[in-house]
């Protein structure tokens, strides 16, 4: 769970370890504790980069900052936002390599009813070997749909080599209140392989 308010964890270079999030709010996670959050948030301080490490935030987590951390992921998915509210991810570096090892993989992953979303000026890079997803709002199911979502200035860039699948660099499923602008998206695939920047998918829901 997350840490208690006025908390502070501090870390230096992370490797295989998962960050799961059941409950809590005012979290930051980040290289940098300045002076502009204000002295009730839980901070979580990495020094360095993170190999083979994932953030999972569940239903019961809010007010979240994920901030100017770099990732490097081979299958395993970076960031998960599952039903969480007022989730903020800027400034960070997201590299990820996806093989037939898993089914698909995501950079950042969001499923449920999802609200408040930021996602500001990240890099995410992906190389696969499967199916690949930068940003992948996943709401098929849920009993209201995601609602303010902000993905804007980012820049990911895709690259697939495999026979048949699916790279995508943002897909967004049942979004109210949507806005994305100034990102830069480049997908390359070869192959039968289905290349998305942006898609949008109006699904059935209850």
């Amino acid at each position: 769970t997350a840490p208690g308010h006025k908390g502070q964890l501090v870390f230096g270079t992370l490797e295989g370890k998962n960050f799961n999030f059941n409950s809590g709010k005012n979290i930051v996670l980040s290289p940098y504790l300045t002076e502009e959050y204000d002295e009730e948030e839980g901070y979580i301080q990495v020094g360095g980069d993170l190999f083979e490490c994932s953030l999972v935030f569940g239903a019961d987590v809010e007010s979240v900052i994920i901030k100017g951390l770099t990732f490097h992921n081979h299958d395993k998915t970076i960031i998960s936002v599952m039903g969480s509210n007022d989730i903020t991810i800027e400034d960070n570096v997201l590299f990820m390599e996806v093989t037939p090892e898993d089914n698909y993989g995501n950079a950042i992953y969001l499923s449920g009813p999802v609200s408040n979303i930021k996602i500001d000026s990240n890099a995410i890079f992906m190389d696969a070997t499967a199916s690949a997803y930068g940003i992948n709002l996943m709401s098929y199911g849920a009993e209201t749909n995601p609602t303010d979502i902000a993905i804007t200035s980012n820049r990911i860039e895709m690259d697939g080599d495999f026979q048949s699948g699916m790279v995508e660099a943002i897909y967004l499923s049942n979004p109210t209140n949507l806005v994305v602008e100034d990102n830069i998206i480049t997908v390359n695939t070869v192959n039968d392989v289905f290349a998305y920047g942006i898609q949008i998918a109006d699904d059935v829901q209850y």
